[in-house]
């Protein structure tokens, strides 16, 4: 998965990508699920109020 790989380039340029949350976003919804480190964000949630 082209996420993981970003990832890891980045450690290895030596940011510190340990905490690093790899994500996905669509406006459209998802036909499959991904892998659980991978966290699916939909509409509902890319375009929620924020709240402090």
């Amino acid at each position: 998965m082209r996420l993981r790989r970003v990832r890891d380039l980045s450690s290895v340029k030596g940011y510190d990508a340990g905490e690093t949350v790899l994500a996905c976003h669509s406006g459209a919804g998802f036909q499959a699920e991904l892998p659980g480190d991978v966290r699916l964000v939909g509409v509902e949630e890319l375009y929620a109020p924020v709240t402090s």
